[in-house]
């Protein structure tokens, strides 16, 4: 941009130079013959023979009245109407200089947009599984075990979604929230001890005890610990 801008200017200031040489070239040489003479001129006419004393006056033609004379073409109003377009051109050419000066001026720069700062999908859904933490504890401590699993599991799935992580449409429940939670790069033996149980809770005919709570409690807490110190980190 730079380069091109540098020779359209070389190029209005060459052409600028040109027309003013050109305008004093004409003003300093005079009127300009830009065509030959034609031949053609003027000449006085012959003289009359001497009278021979009568008194009648000679009858002449037209054709011997001007036989010898010549025209004579004036042609000096061309160089007139050459120095009035070199002046018109060379007025244009600096207008146009001038114009194209005037676009390319400096101008300050434009203040950038202010825009409000948004988290990424990552630490959106970190920031909110962070907030859920009590939530998550406390959705474990009620109900039946495995209603109390699925429960924490759904609020896993919730969390992730509002967090701006769509699910893929082939993704089951387990799968969407397992991908999230790697995401965010927590233990993976706590991801699948947690995910684990909930595929029991969920399909299962037989009732899960209070360990399969305990054991959900526990995967939980090492995801929240780990969350924590990924969050310290950053």
């Amino acid at each position: 941009m730079t380069g091109t801008t540098g020779r359209s200017r070389a190029a209005l200031a060459a052409g600028v130079t040109l027309g003013l040489l050109l305008l004093v070239l004409a003003a300093a040489s005079g009127p300009v013959g830009f065509l030959h003479e034609s031949g053609r001129r003027l000449d006085p006419p012959p003289p009359q023979p001497a009278s021979t004393g009568s008194d009648e006056p000679t009858q002449q033609t037209l054709h011997e009245v001007t036989r010898g004379q010549k025209q004579l073409i004036d042609l000096s109003w061309l160089g007139t109407l050459f120095a009035t377009a070199m002046l018109l051109v060379v007025v244009l050419v600096v207008l146009a200089l001038l114009r194209h000066l005037w676009v390319q001026r400096w101008r300050p720069p434009e203040r950038p947009a202010q825009v409000d700062f948004e988290l990424a999908p990552d630490d959106r859904l970190a920031a909110s599984l962070q907030a859920a933490a009590t939530a998550l504890q406390d959705t474990l401590d009620h109900g039946r075990p495995a209603d109390a699993i699925v429960s924490c599991w759904r609020r896993l799935q919730q969390e992730a979604t509002d967090a701006g992580l769509p699910p893929d449409p082939a993704e089951t429940s387990t799968e969407y929230v397992v991908r999230a939670l790697h995401r965010l790069d927590l233990d993976p033996r706590a991801t699948a001890g947690l995910a684990a149980l909930y595929r029991e809770a969920r399909f299962s005919e037989h009732p899960l005890g209070e360990d399969a709570r305990a054991a959900a409690r526990a995967s939980l807490s090492v995801l929240q610990a780990d969350l924590a110190r990924r969050t310290a980190d950053a």
